[in-house]
């Protein structure tokens, strides 16, 4: 008995034990975490006024930033360090895995690691100063100034003469992307502040998207975790809204992850109305947003579902799932038909005499560009929107790991 009972009191402190430690080695990551966290905005702003190449020369920089320049090895050095301890951390003791793990037991704690997520890689659209490094990207944040102001007349704009000499709703740009700003500028008089908002609440909006479809696709919260952050960190989403400032093509960036979560709940779900509507409204959100990149988004949904229905062993009637697919396609198609007949029946007939369009979808994103530098600022053609070898990087080190870890097993 009194053996039992001092085996008891061992296993007893021995969990409390394990228990220090484990709450000292998540202390020290989440220090670690928020360090780096502070760094990286830090310096993000900072940039701004420092730039290598630089579009305006800033009169009267901040206090901050010029400290910051002063002591800018440091920061390079402190956040270098952070690297190096994040990995001596993983490497002797597998803290930064076992942190993950711990916020992932708790629904709560992963919607906070995502917002958190989202929050700091959408910081650079409340960066100060305009909008947009690009001519084009003004006119933009003008045309949501227009759509603001027939929202005060309680109108909908087709066509104006407000704007760029005339603005062709109905022909080469839709108005749906214009209208978070504008809504925003309701309340905010400032168009351009609102219209950094709004882009930053989206941003948000598609991270959180993009964990729930992968983590749906994968059944595993560790791969959406993953995938928001490569999402949320996505260089060409900087590129195409910020720099280039690409309002118009906005919301099919944003609403494409939900598309995706949305048509794989369709095919898992038995009771699926839900799902079938909201892939609808939303494909028809992304089409009155911008034609080129909402059939674009649609033909990638399309792909995606016929794949997954044949591919997934689940599923007891293919032709049904696909029709059912297909129905709530057509329907999006159908609910934002009145931007897509004008584009096929008057390509060539646009108000202003020098613009010709023989055709209305947009040239798309290249396979090979994840593996050079095109579209990037090292080549001529900077605006297409550079993509990044980071992705191909990222790609072939998980197919790396995952052959280590079977060879493992």
């Amino acid at each position: 008995m009194r053996l039992i009972i001092q085996s008891h009191i061992i296993e007893f402190k021995t969990l409390i034990m394990n228990q220090k430690m484990k709450s000292k080695h998540n202390t020290e990551i989440i220090i670690i975490l928020t360090a780096s966290l502070f760094a990286y905005i830090a310096l993000r702003l900072n940039v701004i006024y420092y730039a290598r190449y630089t579009l305006i020369e800033w009169q009267h920089k901040p206090i901050w930033a010029n400290i910051m320049y002063q002591y800018r090895y440091i920061i390079f050095f402190f956040c270098a360090l952070i690297a190096i301890t994040l990995v001596w951390r993983e490497f002797a003791n597998h803290s930064v895995s076992k942190f993950i793990q711990h916020i992932l037991t708790n629904s709560k704690r992963t919607y906070l690691i995502i917002l958190m997520i989202g929050v700091t890689s959408g910081s650079y659209y409340l960066q100060p100063g305009s909008t947009t490094a690009s001519a084009d990207g003004h006119l933009y944040v003008t045309w949501a100034s227009l759509l603001r102001n027939y929202f005060y007349s309680l109108e909908a704009p087709l066509w104006s003469t407000g704007g760029a000499l005339g603005f062709p709703f109905t022909q080469f740009y839709n108005w749906g992307s214009y209208i978070p700003t504008a809504l925003l500028g309701l309340i905010i008089n400032n168009i351009l502040l609102a219209n950094k908002l709004s882009l930053f609440i989206f941003h948000i909006y598609s991270t959180f998207g993009m964990y729930l479809f992968v983590r749906k696709f994968t059944k595993t919260k560790e791969s959406g975790l993953v995938s928001a952050c490569a999402h949320g960190f996505a260089f060409y989403i900087y590129h195409k809204l910020v720099l280039v400032g690409l309002l118009p093509m906005s919301l099919p960036i944003y609403l494409l992850p939900w598309q995706l979560y949305y048509s794989e709940c369709m095919l898992e779900e038995k009771s699926s109305k839900r799902s079938w509507a909201l892939t609808s409204i939303t494909s028809a959100m992304s089409i009155c947003s911008h034609l080129a990149y909402g059939m674009t988004s649609i033909s990638i949904l399309l792909i995606y579902i016929v794949i997954r229905i044949f591919t997934k062993e689940k599923i007891t009637s293919k032709i049904i799932a696909l029709l059912k697919c297909m129905s709530s396609l057509t329907l999006g198609i159908c609910a934002s038909s009145f931007f897509i007949v004008p584009a096929l029946t008057e390509p060539n007939n646009p108000v202003i005499g020098f613009i010709t369009r023989d055709r209305f979808i947009m040239d798309l994103v290249e396979f090979q560009q994840v593996f050079n530098f095109k579209h990037s600022y090292l080549t001529s053609n900077w605006w297409g929107g550079y993509i990044g070898v980071s992705v191909s990087i990222m790609a072939i080190a998980c197919i790396i790991l995952n052959i280590y870890r079977r060879n493992i097993k």
